[in-house]
C-alpha cells in the first residue's frame, strides 16, 4: 500500500510542475528523434545528460517554430533519474520519481 501511495503522490508532483511549467503534453526521449531535430547532436547529448542542473547553470532554448523546443525540455523534465533541483513554488529541493 506504502508503494502505491508514493507512486500516486510522485506522478501528482510531476504533473503539477508539468502544469506549472506549461507543459502541454508529457513528451517522452522515447518518441524523440535526434536526427530530425536541429539541434547538434553533441549539443542533445549534452542537454540530456542534465548535468548543466548539478552544475546549477542557466539554460535558454530559443529558435523558430517546430524545431522541438518544447519537445526537448517537456522530454527532459519526464527523465526518471533527474538530478536533484529547486522546482518553482517550491520551498524544498525536489527531485522526479
Amino acid at each position: 500500500m506504502f508503494t502505491e501511495e508514493t507512486a500516486g503522490r510522485a506522478r501528482s508532483m510531476l504533473a503539477t510542475r508539468r502544469k506549472a511549467a506549461g507543459f502541454p503534453t508529457g513528451k517522452t526521449f522515447d518518441a524523440w528523434d535526434p536526427a530530425a531535430s536541429s539541434i547538434p547532436a553533441p549539443t542533445q547529448q549534452a542537454l540530456r545528460t542534465l548535468e548543466w542542473i548539478t552544475r546549477r547553470e542557466n539554460l535558454v532554448v530559443c529558435g523558430p517554430s517546430g524545431t522541438g523546443k518544447t519537445f526537448f525540455l517537456e522530454a527532459s523534465d519526464s527523465r526518471p533519474s533527474k538530478p536533484a533541483c529547486a522546482w518553482p513554488g517550491s520551498d524544498s529541493r525536489t527531485s522526479a520519481p
